[in-house]
This record gives structure tokens, C-alpha cells and sequence, in this order.
């Protein structure tokens, strides 16, 4: 990685990873954790990530998840294993999560 770019930079070079690759699957994977990833405080990823798309980091993480599970939905997967594929660790979880992305 090129040491000339910003923080800023580098972090939304690991958010675009972390989406990528499938992090956020994981029901252990939280707010404190992806700050953890991307070496800094919840709060300032917090606020870049508010700022690059809109959500905190925890509306980022269902975001993710969401999309997990749409992508599991269309491959064929049943609806229990999607759910329990995507880290969502409840229907009431996912419900949670639509809520908060749609409004």
C-alpha cells in the first residue's frame, strides 16, 4: 500500500476489504472489531463512515450483512441458513437491521 495516501484512505481501502471478502459474516464482528481492523476508534470510523456513505459502523455492518444474505437468498440458500450464514444472530436481528437501513 502506498504510504503517501491518508488515513482516511488506508481505512476505507480496509472497509472495502472487509465487504469484500465477507468479514462482517462473522456474529462476533462488531463495531469495536472493524475499528480494531482499521486501526482507529470507533468513533472516527464512525464518523468517516458516516461521512462516505451515510451509516455509522454498526448500519454499515447490517448493511453487509444484508447484502450476505441477499446474495445466499439468490444462490439458492434456504432462509435458516442465510440467516445463520450472513451473522445475523436472530430474525429479530435482521428485522432490526431492515428497519434501520430503510428509514
Amino acid at each position: 500500500m502506498n504510504k503517501n495516501i491518508s488515513k482516511q484512505e488506508r481505512i476505507l481501502f480496509i472497509v472495502d476489504a472487509i465487504m469484500e471478502n465477507g468479514v462482517c459474516s462473522s456474529k462476533n464482528f462488531n463495531r469495536k472489531a472493524f475499528a480494531d481492523l482499521c486501526g482507529c476508534t470507533p468513533t472516527f470510523l464512525d464518523s468517516l463512515l458516516f461521512e462516505e456513505t451515510g451509516y455509522n459502523v454498526s448500519g454499515f455492518i447490517a448493511m453487509c450483512r444484508i447484502y450476505i444474505m441477499k446474495r445466499l437468498l439468490l444462490a439458492g440458500a434456504d432462509y435458516k441458513t442465510a440467516l445463520k450464514s450472513s451473522g445475523f444472530r436472530s430474525h429479530c436481528r435482521l428485522e432490526r437491521a431492515l428497519d434501520y437501513i430503510v428509514i
